[in-house]
């Protein structure tokens, strides 16, 4: 009689963790979903940024200054949130030694604006954006915690029902 009552136990303690697991899972993924979604609204207005400086510079011959740049990014669609933008056209005048080192000789400019706990760049030399290795870490993240929550709660249900089996 115990142990069946035990087995009846871990079948249950099994399941139980199962749907945590799930829960688990669905919660993690949604969360981090939510943020991938913000942070493309964030690269959208960015990007929108960047294509407004890159026609300023063509059609001026110069880079827009900070109150230029104000009115640039002032006009440009907001989807998420009203950054304030800085345009750096000197390695000295950059204080991330990340992109000092990187800043090529013949030049270049960094679009950047502060998130609140880090700033987000754009370099024009590489055309890269900070905000996309930040989208791939998540993306790859959001994946790989929903598929451990799915084996765990896989593997919990199959153990459990193999002490039903025994049981019987």
């Amino acid at each position: 009689m115990m142990k069946g009552f035990m087995r009846l136990l871990m079948k249950a303690l099994m399941r139980t963790l199962a749907v945590i697991a799930i829960a688990f899972s669905l919660l993690v993924g949604g969360l981090i979903g939510r943020q991938i979604f913000k942070d493309n609204l964030v690269l959208a207005d960015m990007r929108d940024r960047v294509v407004a400086v890159r026609e300023f510079q063509s059609k001026e011959g110069r880079l827009p200054s900070e109150t230029e740049l104000a009115d640039i990014s002032s006009k440009q669609l907001r989807r998420y949130h009203d950054y304030d933008y800085r345009i750096y056209t000197s390695p000295k005048q950059f204080s991330d030694s990340r992109f000092q080192k990187q800043w090529p000789a013949s030049g270049g400019w960094v679009l950047s604006f502060w998130r609140g706990e880090w700033n987000e760049y754009y370099t024009s030399w590489d055309d890269r954006y900070t905000l996309l290795d930040g989208l791939s870490i998540l993306s790859y993240r959001t994946f790989l915690l929903a598929a451990c929550g799915v084996v765990v709660a896989t593997v919990l249900l199959m153990a459990s029902r193999r002490n039903i089996r025994r049981t019987h």
